[in-house]
Order: C-alpha cells, then structure tokens, then sequence
C-alpha cells in the first residue's frame, strides 16, 4: 500500500490506528463515522478530502495542512463546528453544504488568500446565528469575514 496515492471508502467502519496509512494525495470517506479527524489521518501530502455525509460533530486540523486545496464536508448534518482554518493555508475550496447543525465557522476563514469558492448552502443554523435581531445593549459581531479571494460563494437558505 506504499504507493497508494487516491484512497476511496464508502460507509466502512475502521478499526486500529491510523499511523501506518500511506501518504495519500486525495482521501474520500463518504459516510465516516468518526465525530472528529485523527491526526493520523491529515497527511500533509493530501490535497483534497471529501467527508461528505459522515458523522463528524467537529473538523479541526490537528497540524498545518500545507498542500490541502478542497475540502468536501457535504452532508455532515450533525457537524456543529469548523476550526483551525488557519491550518489549511492553501484551501481554494469548501464545501459544507447542508451541513445543518453547523452553528460555528472559524473566523480565520477570512484570512484563507486562496479560498475561491465556499459554499453553504443549507447550513440554517449557522444563517440564523448570524441573522440575530440587534438588541439595544451589544451590538453584533460578525461570526466570521469573507476572504478577499473569494470568487464564489453559495448560501442560499430556506
């Protein structure tokens, strides 16, 4: 397995540790029932990862990502949280779509220079803590800011 490069699961369940996995250029791991990434799994050889419907609760790079470009959470319902952004430098791509409890988008997202599209559409949670009436004694703070490099985004929600 030393020469693996492009590695697909589809709602498999692993067992052991995640020391011994090859330097993979493109992970996807539809379905993972992981709630938060081990470290052994965030190689810094990766440039894509695609989590899409997995049960993952939180996603924080536990080191810096320097070659990651996409990141697929698609369909992660119960992803409440996206930290550390700061970690994946490089990040051009982010799809958290209806990611429907996402209540938290780190605000280092804003200072991602590479980041062309973001899509979040259907993360209904994360618009109505943004959208909170102002109250006359604090005045609202933006959850996050946008990154100048953004070409695309998507956030259309019902």
């Amino acid at each position: 397995m030393n020469k693996l490069k492009l590695l697909q699961l589809k709602y498999v369940e692993l067992s052991g540790t995640y020391e011994d996995f090859p330097e993979l250029i493109w992970l996807c791991w539809h379905g993972c029932p992981l709630q938060t990434m081990p470290s052994g799994l965030l190689m810094n050889s990766l440039l894509s990862i695609d989590m899409s419907h997995g049960h993952m609760e939180k996603f924080e790079a536990p080191t810096v990502l320097s070659s990651l470009k996409i990141l697929w959470l698609k369909g992660c319902d119960k992803l409440v949280c996206i930290d550390s952004l700061y970690r994946l430098p490089k990040l051009e791509m982010l799809i958290l779509w209806n990611c429907s409890s996402l209540t938290h988008l780190c605000k280092s997202i804003g200072d991602l220079e590479n980041l062309d599209y973001l899509n979040l559409e259907g993360c209904t949670k994360l618009w109505k803590c943004v959208n909170q009436p102002e109250t006359t004694t604090l005045p609202i703070k933006s959850l996050f800011s946008l990154p100048k490099s953004l070409r695309l985004l998507t956030c259309w929600s019902s």
